[in-house]
């Protein structure tokens, strides 16, 4: 029994393996591990490589440990810095396997939208970047 629940009807999104939404209970939490925060990732060395790489792979190891599912946050916080981290992020996922974008200037996150588009992601794609400084330009990109 579930102490909490929302009188609303609640949705419940299928992001190719992993369900999100529903009533408090209804399904495991789903994490969110950021990737790339923090000046020690601002180059992306063969030794950052590494860690990222490792993060993720016990990131996906834990979730099947404890069957809550987990999803990579990829922070992105330069235009110059948008290919090669979704890359190497995508090297590391399953295949098809949704992620989340955490872009904090609205410059760079509507390079991001262009580049996602591009690729042909931005259907795998939770974007975790809407505040209240969105642009008048973001909100055309996001359209």
């Amino acid at each position: 029994m579930n102490m909490y629940s929302f009188a609303t009807p609640q949705k419940i999104l299928e992001l190719g393996d992993i369900s999100i939404g529903g009533q408090p209970g209804e399904r495991p939490t789903v994490l969110f591990g950021t990737v790339f925060y923090g000046r020690r990732y601002r180059v992306l060395t063969q030794e950052v490589k590494e860690k990222v790489q490792h993060f993720i792979a016990q990131q996906e190891e834990m979730a099947e440990m404890t069957g809550n599912p987990a999803l990579v946050d990829i922070f992105i916080d330069t235009k110059e810095h948008i290919a090669e981290r979704i890359e190497l992020v995508l090297e590391c996922l399953p295949d098809g396997r949704y992620f989340s974008v955490d872009v904090p200037e609205a410059e760079v996150r509507m390079s991001v939208l262009q580049y996602l588009s591009d690729q042909g992601l931005l259907c795998r794609t939770i974007y975790n970047s809407l505040n209240l400084g969105i642009t008048d330009s973001e909100a055309k990109c996001l359209k």
